[in-house]
């Protein structure tokens, strides 16, 4: 049996079926995003100093670098069958986190890794919103912008139901102190920057660039350019309160709320959105995803190298990356797409990748009911008190209701696309 890559064509046809490799990917992304927001509200600082915690910080890890090294694994043995592949996966896995987890607790190492690990999610997933945005084809610029619009309100609208009521209530009772919270408050929540405000605003210029620019090299070039410009933007400020709310939806920064200022993130989607118009315009996603790959390993090499000219100015701060690293950023999004679609066409088709598939599917549905789950969790558990078995167990129920609930809300709700 031949198990290199299906030699007949794979046409993409993006009004009629899914493209499965960015619902991989994008499942992926999403699947982290519980975690890290669980542990920002939930788990005590102490959390991962804790033979639990670093054990479980040690296997968030493995779960990201099993899926790269399977993908490799693949390649470099092309005449393997799926049953072959999939048992192969399955003993990296389990062996090499035991393995890990001996050498790493023998030694009482710390692992401080996760959070990079997590943001770096976070970067492919934006870089995802472009290429599903190139996909979703020419529409008309006035929907789009009202749809983008509507992402931006319903970001405020998120903040106001997850987070600043909750917040108020759980104050008003006693469930929670105001020393507990630091500097957190209902109103500094609710004007919080997160990505449907990011998104929203993104999906409008990308929409706006789509339609009066409709070149993607141009695209890469303006990409470029605000990967560039973003640093010397950063935490821009005047003596009006209004104007400076403007600014930190463009350039804020951490400490004042804002988690996704449009600079550099809007980077991310502007490229992204050249490679989904590349993409969707190729004959052959095999053929398009092989040729874009070296493509993208040169640009991730080239961003690493720039990096190296001035840490500070091109790797930027937690959340707001530098040029050089936007640029290896997006070049290794681009590449761990071909080497996902690898998995995808050479592993069974298991419960895993169902998961993976449903979660991108329903990604806003996800978003809002975990962030709710987490937001009224407060009433009940506290500001960051959690920590070992009371944190997986709570974790593991969070996961457990995002899940039935979406489905739930997907299957029931009134005028669903049932596709």
């Amino acid at each position: 049996m031949n198990a290199s890559l299906p030699r007949n064509p794979q046409v993409l046809d993006t009004s009629q079926s899914r493209i499965k490799v960015l619902d991989f990917y994008r499942g992926i992304c999403v699947m982290f995003m519980p975690l890290v927001h669980f542990f920002y509200f939930y788990g005590t600082a102490d959390f991962t100093e804790s033979p639990i915690g670093l054990s479980f910080e040690l296997l968030t890890i493995w779960i990201a670098a099993t899926i790269y090294l399977s993908s490799v694994l693949i390649l470099l043995t092309p005449k393997a069958t799926g049953t072959q592949n999939l048992k192969r996966i399955l003993i990296l896995f389990v062996i090499g986190y035991a393995l890990i987890l001996g050498c790493v607790h023998g030694l009482e190492y710390q692992v401080e890794m996760t959070h990079e690990v997590l943001l770096g999610s976070v970067c492919c997933f934006v870089f995802l919103m472009g290429i599903f945005i190139a996909l979703a084809g020419s529409k008309n610029l006035s929907l789009s912008i009202k749809r983008g619009l509507l992402l931006f309100l319903a970001g405020y609208a998120l903040n106001f139901f997850r987070s600043s009521l909750p917040m108020w209530l759980s104050l008003e009772f006693g469930l929670v102190t105001q020393e507990e919270l630091g500097d957190g408050n209902p109103i500094y929540e609710l004007l919080v920057v997160d990505i449907l405000q990011f998104a929203g605003i993104a999906f409008i210029i990308c929409s706006l660039i789509r339609h009066y620019l409709p070149n993607p090299k141009y695209w890469l070039a303006i990409a470029l350019g605000l990967a560039f410009v973003s640093p010397y933007a950063w935490d821009t400020h005047t003596g009006n309160v209004f104007a400076n709310e403007i600014l930190k939806l463009l350039a804020g920064n951490i400490a004042e709320g804002a988690f996704f200022p449009q600079l550099p993130w809007l980077a991310y989607a502007i490229s992204g959105m050249a490679f989904g118009h590349w993409m969707k315009h190729a004959d052959d996603l095999n053929g398009f995803l092989k040729k874009s790959a070296w493509f993208s390993l040169a640009a991730t090499l080239a961003g690493i190298s720039i990096i190296f000219t001035n840490v500070d100015y091109h790797s930027g701060d937690s959340m707001r990356a530098g040029p050089g690293a936007v640029i290896a950023i997006s070049g290794f999004t681009a590449l761990t797409i071909f080497l996902f679609h690898v998995i995808v066409e050479k592993v069974p088709h298991n419960p895993v990748f169902d998961f993976w598939y449903l979660w991108s599917k329903h990604i806003t549905t996800i978003y809002v009911v975990h962030w709710l789950l987490i937001g009224w969790g407060l009433m009940y558990f506290g500001f960051r008190t959690l920590s070992g078995t009371g944190f997986l167990v709570t974790l593991l129920a969070l996961y457990i209701l995002t899940h039935f609930l979406s489905t739930g809300w997907v299957r029931f709700k009134p005028n669903q696309n049932k596709q």
